[in-house]
């Protein structure tokens, strides 16, 4: 699947030049994720669509975001039983789907939907502005962990379904743009770089490195740790 700005979405088969199918969005495609027969895209004016792969490349669910700013990235959970959207504005929502429910009208398990605030700087004395940062990428990692990524350089893991904090990794210099984790849940990757969330004048190389790296997932990271403080964990 490919979704660009011109506001198509196209289905291939890799043995074809030509797509297969071709969905109408009606708005540029920001981010999307798949997994199992569960999709997921998001486009402008916050629109999301969610697909049913085993019954079709048309979407079986199209609503407007929860979150009130942009969305920047998605992640669709280990369990395909629903999605995680990350926006511009440092909030993450947790949105539940049932694919298997009678109807499309109540796929969406609202009384378990949720959202909260993370990726921020709060400030340390009265009077100082909170810096918001964009949630650039999420990974759906294995039950109910996933990991987000923020412009802040804050790579942070998490349980949904006790919805607390399970630790984070020393704060990157430049922005995490985006986080893949291997098919066998061993390694954990994620880039590094400028996100542009400051305009082309700050794009410098030496103030914002570019960097690739590879985490070696342990038990530590997927246990809650005995104290709320975030916990530093070796890359």
């Amino acid at each position: 699947m490919t979704g660009g700005w011109d506001g198509a979405l196209k289905w291939w088969d890799g043995r074809a030049a030509q797509p297969i199918q071709v969905v109408d969005m009606k708005a540029p495609a920001h981010c999307a994720s798949f997994r199992d027969k569960m999709g997921v895209v998001c486009t402008t004016n916050r629109r999301i669509m969610v697909f049913d792969l085993s019954k079709g490349a048309d979407p079986l669910l199209e609503f407007e975001s929860p979150l009130k700013y942009a969305t920047r990235s998605v992640s669709v959970f280990a369990k395909a039983d629903g999605f995680a959207l990350g926006s511009i504005e440092g909030r993450i929502q947790i949105h539940y789907i049932n694919l298997d429910a009678s109807s499309a009208s109540t796929a969406q398990v609202l009384n378990k939907c949720f959202s909260y605030k993370y990726h921020r700087d709060t400030p340390r004395h009265s009077g100082q502005p909170t810096i918001v940062h964009s949630i650039n990428a999420i990974a759906g990692f294995q039950d109910d962990i996933f990991i987000t990524a923020g412009s802040e350089g804050l790579v942070t893991w998490w349980n949904k379904n006790t919805r607390v904090k399970l630790g984070e990794f020393n704060r990157h210099p430049s922005p995490i743009t985006s986080l893949a984790v291997s098919p066998d849940g061993n390694l954990l990757a994620y880039a590094a770089g400028y996100d542009w969330h400051k305009g082309i004048e700050f794009n410098d190389p030496k103030t914002y490195p570019p960097a690739l790296l590879v985490h070696a997932v342990t038990d530590v990271d997927l246990k809650e740790k005995p104290t709320t403080k975030p916990s530093a964990v070796r890359r």
